[in-house]
């Protein structure tokens, strides 16, 4: 696996960690929570970081 490619795969271990977490905190709150919004806001965010990780990886698989 190249650096990219590494990179990528760390980068989607970490983001694995922070969805769970987000899922974890979103079921403990009421519907209604305004936190909830926050919570939606950060769950798009690591959404957009797991794609780019996926082009980090598929980009690491080009270079080899």
């Amino acid at each position: 696996m190249t650096r990219v490619g590494e990179i990528g795969a760390r980068l989607n271990d970490d983001l694995t960690i922070i969805f769970n977490n987000i899922e974890r905190a979103a079921g403990t709150l009421e519907a209604a929570h305004p936190a909830r919004e926050i919570l939606t806001e950060m769950r798009h965010a690591a959404q957009r970081c797991t794609w780019n990780a996926a082009q980090l990886l598929r980009a690491g698989e080009v270079i080899e």
